[in-house]
């Protein structure tokens, strides 16, 4: 039987964090329909954002080697965050505008309304990392490969 790699591991450990925090972003948001201070409605979308990042993640794992250049590895990373975070601000924003209670101060205080480029943004930024993640790995994989 062959040894499990860090890749691999760390894919497995991706799928059921995500998992978790998916149900977890699913009951949040139930819940929040309940309660009056959208507080369960940010955690919903902050839940929501990690269980994005944990899948993005494990997609971006798939396309690593067993032993990953370390700019392909940050990278993997850092697109996986993105992901997490564009998807958690575009959350927040979306709820916002449909007039939905959210438990943030910006919220409550409108200044959410001047921020609508955040999640536009953290998207785009989210595509760049998936850009240069690709390319550094053709970069390691050299003219021939």
């Amino acid at each position: 039987m062959a040894r499990e790699t860090g890749v691999e591991r760390s894919r497995r450990w991706a799928a059921r964090a995500g998992a978790l925090a998916g149900a977890a972003a699913a009951g949040a948001g139930v819940w929040g329909a309940a309660r009056a201070d959208g507080l369960a409605l940010a955690w919903a979308c902050w839940l929501a954002g990690g269980a994005l990042a944990a899948w993005a993640w494990r997609r971006a794992a798939r396309w690593l080697p067993p032993d990953p250049p370390d700019a392909a590895a940050v990278m993997a990373g850092a697109f996986a965050a993105m992901a997490g975070l564009a998807g958690a601000a575009n959350g927040y924003w979306l709820l916002f505008a449909a007039g939905a209670p959210l438990g943030l101060s910006a919220a409550r205080a409108a200044l959410l309304a001047e921020q609508f480029w955040l999640g536009p943004v953290a998207l785009a930024w989210a595509g760049i990392c998936w850009g240069l993640f690709r390319w550094s790995l053709r970069r390691e994989e050299g003219p021939g490969g």
